[in-house]
């Protein structure tokens, strides 16, 4: 397993960049996890959870880094079929939904703990699909294009069942960033998004009552019957931030009463507590992390580490999007995390697990020079 590993100067190829990156934003995000978690009655357990969070994940992520990403293939199809078979438990036996039919049966209890299925779906999709995409390149074949295709579309189906609207978009903007880079025209990405756009009166129908609200307190705020009061309070934070930020643990509304702002909410957190100087730095750093993946994919000789690094920004890429999108009340509400800053031990184990596949396709991107 580590054969090839030997042959490289790790060292001088390993990515301190991206590394340093990954580190800097992390430890802002666990200053202001602690400052958001502060005034909440489960904040303690929350700031615990964290910190072991992001122990475990940087030394997965280093291990994974040292390991021929190579080797994954195998074990990629594996933590599929699990993670395939989770999903399914979910719908029926997970938990998440509130009581008045608000959020998604996304969870899994387990001996105490909680985790989310979709995350490690994540990681198994980043394995399989640019396995797939690597070998239809070498010799095309328009009935297994169709199979893989379809093995894309599988998890984001069943996460669509939970419901996880905003999860099942992750998925979908990797495989877009995944397929745009095995090379299809952009008139059948055209051609697809006609189709939803065609769809998207049918889409509708089936969208349940607190996710169309969601969609409306950004078409229509002012419209009666539309509460807009999370995102209000959370535009109301990062105004009040202004230049330099109140500071930490000093947020009137972080202190008081910003709704989910260990997690969905936490880039309002950002925003009032360390003003527009922290915010910017956050979302420079964010950006800087992706522009990173993306330049390792662009460089990767291999077709399975470049597709599989590309997914893994398309997926980042979008949380950033979104989250931060929601947050300045110019995207729905989804529920979806700040990589690297919001709460959510799965979340983080996870983010810190997809940079160490990166940091080991980066090390061997070029195969050839041992």
């Amino acid at each position: 397993m580590f054969n090839k590993v030997k042959t490289i100067n790790i060292i001088k190829r390993f990515d301190y960049i991206l590394l340093l990156l990954v580190a800097v934003v992390t430890v802002i995000g666990f200053f202001v996890l602690k400052s958001a978690a502060a005034t909440m009655n489960t904040g303690s357990s929350i700031v615990k959870t964290q910190l072991v969070s992001i122990i475990i994940g940087a030394v997965i992520c280093l291990i994974l880094s040292l390991i021929d990403y190579t080797y994954f293939k195998p074990w990629g199809y594996f933590i599929f079929i699990v993670a395939i078979g989770l999903l399914i438990y979910v719908i029926f036996y997970g938990y998440g939904r509130l009581v008045d039919g608000i959020g998604s049966n996304s969870w899994i209890l387990l001996g105490g703990y909680t985790f989310q299925p979709t995350e490690v779906a994540k990681v198994a999709y980043v394995m399989v699909i640019p396995a797939l995409l690597a070998n239809l390149k070498e010799e095309f074949s328009l009935k297994i294009f169709l199979l893989t295709i379809l093995t894309a579309l599988a998890p984001i189906g069943l996460i669509l069942s939970q419901p996880e609207f905003g999860s099942a978009v992750v998925f979908t903007v990797s495989l877009i960033f995944m397929l745009f880079i095995y090379g299809i025209k952009f008139k059948w990405f055209a051609i697809g998004t006609g189709a939803v756009a065609a769809l998207l009166p049918v889409i509708w129908l089936f969208l349940e009552k607190f996710q169309r609200d969601r969609i409306f307190s950004i078409l229509t705020p002012d419209a009666e019957n539309v509460d807009t009061s999370h995102i209000d309070r959370a535009k109301m934070a990062i105004g009040s931030g202004r230049l330099k930020g109140m500071g930490l643990f000093n947020g009137t509304q972080t202190q008081s009463g910003l709704p989910i702002k260990d997690t969905d909410f936490i880039f309002s957190v950002v925003g009032e507590e360390l003003g527009f100087i922290g915010a910017s730095l956050v979302i420079i750093i964010l950006f800087l992390i992706i522009a990173r993946i993306i330049y390792i994919s662009a460089n990767t000789d291999d077709l399975y580490g470049r597709y599989m690094t590309i997914g893994i920004a398309g997926m980042m890429m979008f949380h950033f999007i979104e989250n931060v999108g929601m947050n300045l009340g110019l995207l729905p509400v989804t529920g979806i995390p700040l990589p690297f800053v919001s709460g959510g031990g799965t979340a983080m184990i996870i983010n810190f697990a997809l940079i160490g596949l990166v940091l080991s396709v980066s090390i061997r991107k070029k195969q050839s020079i041992t």
